[in-house]
């Protein structure tokens, strides 16, 4: 679980496989279900550009391989994503315990009970 940095509301993100996959995942399914949108190209090369290039794909085992092709980056993508899961998890005015601590709500509709 990560933790607050002052008041301001940081949180740490794990860094692993499983969490990179599941970040592309929900990037993936909100382009798809086109619940947002992209800037134009020439507003947002760097970014276009690597989401043009990403690669997702299964391997051999059954993991999930995500990434930058080699010799490209990856940071814009992973950064979208990241945003994108934090916005959605955002605390809402009207989602707090009893105490007022607020729910966090996951895209799944599941809750994490409070922070």
């Amino acid at each position: 679980m990560g933790s607050f940095d002052r008041g301001r509301g940081v949180r740490s993100y794990p860094s692993r496989a499983d969490s990179r996959a599941a970040l592309v995942n929900n990037l993936a399914l909100l382009l798809k279900k086109r619940e947002i949108v992209l800037p134009r190209s020439e507003l947002w090369p760097e970014g276009i550009d690597e989401l043009d290039a990403f690669e997702y794909s299964a391997t051999d085992n059954g993991s999930v391989r995500t990434g930058a092709p080699s010799g490209m980056h990856d940071d814009c993508v992973v950064a979208l994503a990241l945003a994108l899961a934090a916005w959605q998890v955002r605390p809402k005015p009207w989602q707090t315990t009893e105490i007022g601590v607020p729910i966090i709500v996951y895209a799944d509709g599941t809750t994490s009970g409070g922070w």
